[in-house]
């Protein structure tokens, strides 16, 4: 459909996520997805991921493809990218979540330490937790 897109000249809606050939797969000991309806009568969703403090520090940091882990949760993909795009719920591959260029620089601008926001470039929240 992106191809479609394109060739058309449309670019009403956010572009998929295209899952990395080749990725760095972290294991770390806290990483949970929820999703929530931001309005009680809209149909958009917000992501949100629970991770620790050494999962956030990779996250902001990381400009390659990213795969967190734990345990039986599912999987965090963090997928760079060059235009807006949605997060994605892959049943085999477990989240993908695209890093804008917007995305990125809202992300290298948090604190390290424990925190609880909505990033404004894509429909994630994110709640870091202090490591115990």
């Amino acid at each position: 459909m992106d191809k479609i897109r394109d060739l058309l000249g449309i670019d009403d809606s956010p572009r998929l996520v295209s899952y990395p050939d080749e990725l760095a797969i972290t294991e770390v000991d806290r990483l949970e997805v929820h999703t929530a309806h931001i309005a009680a009568d809209a149909d958009d969703v917000i992501v949100i991921i629970t991770m620790d403090q050494r999962a956030w520090t990779l996250v902001k940091t990381t400009l390659e493809p990213l795969r967190l882990t734990c345990d039986e949760q599912r999987a965090v993909t963090w997928v760079p990218v060059d235009h807006p795009a949605a997060p994605a719920l892959d049943p085999n591959l477990g989240w993908i979540i695209p890093l804008s260029p917007a995305t990125h620089a809202e992300l290298s601008t948090l604190p390290d330490g424990p925190i609880e926001t909505e990033l404004e470039s894509i429909n994630v929240g994110v709640i870091v937790v202090k490591q115990a």
